[in-house]
């Protein structure tokens, strides 16, 4: 029912409602302040920015070692989580949740697509992040997606030959302990 967008340009997230023509109404307090938001870390990925499955948290990867939360109030506006933004440890570039809002997951990596780890962390009520025991794993993986059961995650490479000289075709499924 909501839509956000980061832009660079004006380091800011835009938020709409989505009406049921599909008009879009700006939410209250849009734009967001987001100084963070570069043109070097964010905008070569395709899930820099991501939410929960149910819809209630928004989570934005930074290009500086950090995730921000923010929670979805009920009219669509943004409240900061507490604790936000979370060191992550990586430059995050593609982000996921588990199929059950659980767990979040991010993928470190390049302008070449070539990752080398995946960092978890377990979502509190309130968007708290909590690293997951084990967390790094050196997967080289440029993104991964959850599924809707919360059982597995899908990962990908991305190495292609335009961009490493070789094509990697392969999906890559890691199945989710219930500890993360």
């Amino acid at each position: 029912q909501f839509l956000y967008a980061g832009f660079a340009g004006t380091q800011a997230i835009y938020g709409w409602t989505i009406g049921s023509n599909g008009s879009l109404t700006a939410v209250t307090g849009s734009p967001y302040a987001a100084s963070f938001i570069s043109t070097v870390g964010n905008g070569l990925v395709s899930s820099s920015m991501i939410t929960n499955p149910s819809g209630t948290l928004l989570f934005f990867a930074s290009s500086l070692g950090e995730v921000f939360v923010y929670q979805i109030n009920s009219d669509g506006s943004l409240t900061a989580a507490t604790g936000s933004p979370f060191s992550v440890g990586i430059a995050p570039l593609n982000m996921t949740t588990d199929g059950l809002g659980k767990y979040l997951y991010a993928t470190d990596g390049n302008i070449n697509h070539q990752g080398t780890e995946v960092v978890a962390f377990a979502i509190g009520s309130n968007g708290a992040l909590t690293p997951v025991a084990g967390s790094p794993f050196v997967l080289p993986m440029w993104q991964v997606q959850g599924e809707p059961t919360g059982n597995f995650l899908i990962g990908t490479t991305g190495q292609s030959a335009g961009i490493n000289g070789s094509d990697n075709d392969f999906l890559y499924v890691f199945s989710i302990q219930q500890s993360g």
